[in-house]
């Protein structure tokens, strides 16, 4: 109907849905039993939070400074990460360039153009030109209109060798243009080798849908993104459950992790973590470097746009985890343990 809201799966990825452990009486599962549909106890407790929530701690006071998008210092770097703000990230491995959920594209995140959320105000708005002009991987986790942005994707695929997609995330991309063979499709624990990268989907605990008919009919997943020298961790948006340990224990242990810091509350706590939680989810990877993602852009919760990390800062240095908050735009090398930039405590809440 809308072209937003994706398309439908063809027979071959039908078949995969079908056949996969995650999928039953026509929907996708968590492994452990998840509130998704509120009840009617959650929606008076979520209009009390609306009424008594103070707006003027959930949105920044001043424009936040940021960096431009230098693809020249990510092409001539050897390993590095650049963080664009949410859980948009440019990381450089072995050479490969690898983009995990992209939004490049300064327009509200929604259905409509004119329907959605808008992120804050920042000095420097990123564009699609300043993307790298070949980028090897996309990694999608779900299909979430804050993850899966189809104006930055039609805008993409053309510079994207690969897209790397939960099951049944690859009609939405076909609907919007982009050659079904550049598209894989993965159930959780499955893994393919491009180039000198092996990237394994794993499994997240969320849920799905772009419209109000289509919940939990595609997967969503973490990845795990693993060379000869450096194995990555990136969470996708999860609640906190045991899937962390037995990542962990089968994976791990990792040199990063990139995990979702942001957008909690006590109404949905199944499928988002709280802060205190993301760094105990990195304890659980057998991780002790974290960068917390999620945050910082757009006003998805009740809660102060600045507490998510405030929280995590605390909790990591009780926990002896490595925090690193670069700069959105900012480009650190991997292998080079940098120091975190704590630009965040210049601003005021």
């Amino acid at each position: 109907m809308f072209e937003s809201f994706g398309g439908k799966p063809d027979a071959n990825s039908l078949k995969k849905i079908h056949q996969s452990k995650q999928f039953k009486k026509g929907r996708f599962r968590n492994k452990q039993t998840t509130v998704l549909r509120p009840s009617l106890k959650m929606i008076f407790r979520l209009m009390r939070d609306y009424w008594q929530d103070s707006r003027s701690k959930r949105v920044p006071k001043q424009i936040i400074d940021n960096r431009a998008l230098k693809k020249q210092a990510i092409q001539k770097s050897n390993d590095s990460i650049t963080w664009l703000g949410h859980s948009t990230l440019i990381i450089k491995l072995q050479g490969e360039i690898i983009a995990t959920d992209p939004i490049v594209a300064d327009k509200k995140i929604g259905p409509f153009s004119w329907l959605g959320i808008k992120s804050f105000r920042y000095k420097h708005r990123y564009q699609i030109n300043e993307l790298p002009s070949s980028i090897d991987a996309v990694l999608i986790s779900h299909d979430h209109y804050d993850h899966l942005d189809m104006p930055t994707i039609k805008k993409i695929h053309s510079r994207v060798k690969n897209f790397l997609v939960p099951l049944g995330v690859k009609a939405h991309l076909v609907e919007w243009g982009v050659p079904s063979e550049k598209i894989h499709e993965f159930d959780w624990h499955e893994s393919v080798q491009i180039g000198p990268i092996k990237y394994t989907a794993t499994p997240s605990q969320h849920f799905s849908g772009r419209s109000l008919t289509d919940s939990a009919c595609t997967l969503w997943a973490s990845w795990v993104i693993e060379t000869k020298k450096n194995r990555l961790f990136y969470s996708g948006d999860t609640g906190y459950s045991k899937h962390f340990k037995e990542i962990g224990k089968q994976y791990g242990p990792f040199d990063l992790a990139f995990i979702e810091c942001g957008a909690y509350s006590r109404n949905w706590s199944d499928v988002h973590m709280f802060p205190k939680e993301s760094v105990q989810a990195c304890i659980d990877l057998k991780c002790k470097t974290m960068i917390p993602i999620h945050w910082g852009k757009y006003n998805l919760a009740f809660h102060g746009w600045l507490e998510p990390v405030q929280i995590a800062e605390a909790a990591s240095q009780q926990n002896k985890i490595n925090l690193l908050t670069p700069l959105m735009g900012e480009t650190l090398a991997l292998n080079q343990k940098p120091a975190t930039n704590e630009w965040w405590k210049k601003l005021i809440n």
